[in-house]
């Protein structure tokens, strides 16, 4: 690659350090949102990989395969494959020689990961590119003193550098001399016309382990003398447990327990199937705690506000009302969604064993720092206790922004001194979710000579609204 395009500014020596591996290759660990400590190493043996100091590392072996290592959340969005392809594009490499693994994920040496908002490639877009540009740029450098030229005589493609006089290296062939090289500075950026993997149909990093059905998600962790645990929550919001029968339950061939904690009954049983029928044995009588609500009371509620002048401006543009005074026609339209369940491919589930050494959690989360600290203060516990891995995850959409199940999981293994694997039941996802809110927009657009000249949103919104940069999503203009 050749004549590319000049860089933003971008002090690669606080982002990512590098080292070289004790069995050979060039290790690089950078990260994507904050500088690196200053005394922050990379290490010399993949089983050091320190999430607290890096957000992901990139391995180039001496045979020239690439490998990247990140724990970004991946929920089905694709950033598993998408960011590693941004990396790919920039090293110059062919994309079947990248291979993407996961790095286990510890909340307590972690410090930034979220899934959510559909921002990893917007924010990642030019770290990304930036270290895959510098790792090539080092490479080039390496095979420039070994031939003796300067690198602006030496372009890449696919893993393999030349020289003007048409002589070749392969990125294995040189990794390790690079490895020995300060991170340089002076790094360009390609040009879009030179993109040989942005913009093309990628295949999906997991997609073999997905359509065979090897162990990836939640769902398929597994651990000696693990226990599934079903829960009975309350039927309605605000309802209280008054009273409970389990006898029928406990006489259930394969039901090992049933605990009470809060207002829920946990059934814990040796499989699924059997914890269950353990749950719906189970005779309870729930009490109204706090009034109902009903959809009648949103929309009388919504409605209200949406015809209401009280309200927060979080964007103006220009003079609105004047815009519209000078329209030809002027359209207006509500458009409204209720309280409505996720409905993720893969059901809510989550692993938990509570000892007095540690509280380990497994599973699919969004959010796992947060769900982390919120388990560690139920359970009194230091958060440096608290060890958490993240599977893939069989869908998001925001639901597992919220860490419940896995504080059920938690708060169950406590109570019995066994670990325990959380599983909801479809009827469970649909009747006991974190549900998306309830809303309304009332849409207002003024046309003139045929085109749109004015534009109003208003929104009211039950648990969520528009925040942040969102409302700056709409083109200014448009």
């Amino acid at each position: 690659m050749a004549n590319q395009k000049p860089s933003l500014p971008f002090s690669r020596r606080e982002f990512m350090r590098t080292s070289s591996l004790a069995g050979g290759g060039l290790l690089i660990g950078f990260n994507l949102f904050q500088a690196c400590k200053p005394e922050a190493k990379a290490p010399i043996d993949l089983a050091s990989l320190d999430y607290k100091d890096f957000n992901a590392f990139i391995m180039i072996a001496d045979n020239g395969a690439v490998t990247i290592f990140s724990p970004n959340p991946e929920i089905g969005q694709g950033v598993k494959t998408s960011m590693p392809m941004i990396i790919a594009e920039e090293l110059d490499v062919a994309w079947d020689m990248v291979h993407v693994e996961q790095g286990i994920l510890d909340t307590n040496n972690y410090t930034r990961q979220v899934a959510g908002g559909s921002q990893s490639i917007r924010f990642g877009w030019e770290p990304l590119r930036q270290t895959g540009a510098t790792a090539r740029q080092m490479l080039v450098n390496a095979a420039a003193a070994k031939w003796g030229v300067d690198p602006s005589e030496c372009s890449t493609s696919e893993g393999v550098i030349t020289n003007a006089a048409g002589e070749t290296l392969g990125y294995g062939e040189v990794v390790n001399e690079a490895a020995q090289l300060e991170i340089p500075e002076d790094v360009k950026l390609k040009d879009v016309n030179e993109y040989k993997i942005i913009g093309t149909d990628a295949q999906n990093v997991d997609i073999d382990e997905i359509i065979t059905g090897k162990p990836l998600f939640g769902m398929d962790y597994k651990q000696e003398g693990m226990l599934i645990a079903s829960v009975m929550r309350p039927p309605a919001f605000g309802q209280k447990l008054d009273s409970f029968d389990d006898s029928e339950t406990r006489n259930i061939p394969g039901v090992v327990d049933v605990i009470k904690f809060g207002d829920k009954i946990a059934v814990l049983a040796n499989d699924t199937w059997t914890a269950m029928k353990g749950k719906n044995a189970l005779s309870a009588n729930y009490v109204e705690g706090t009034k109902g609500e009903s959809t009648e009371d949103h929309d009388r509620l919504l409605m209200g506000l949406l015809d209401g002048n009280k309200f927060n401006t979080l964007r103006s543009d220009g003079n609105v009302e004047k815009a519209f005074a000078a329209a030809d026609q002027i359209l207006e339209r509500t458009y409204e969604s209720p309280f409505l369940p996720h409905n993720c491919l893969e059901p809510m589930n989550f692993y938990a064993n509570v000892t007095e050494d540690k509280i380990h959690l497994v599973g699919p989360t969004q959010t796992p720092e947060g769900t982390a600290r919120h388990i560690a203060g139920l359970l009194e516990r230091d958060f440096e206790e608290v060890h958490l891995e993240m599977t893939r995850q069989g869908g998001g959409f925001g639901r597992r922004l919220y860490g419940d199940f896995a504080v059920e999981a938690a708060e169950i293994s406590n109570l019995a001194k066994k670990p325990v694997q959380v599983v909801f039941s479809r009827d469970d996802d649909m009747a006991d979710g974190i549900y998306r809110p309830a809303i309304k927009y009332r849409i207002k657009a003024g046309i003139k000579d045929g085109k749109v000249t004015a534009y109003h949103l208003k929104e009211a919104s039950i648990n969520s609204n528009m925040y942040g940069l969102i409302p700056n999503f709409f083109p200014a203009g448009a």
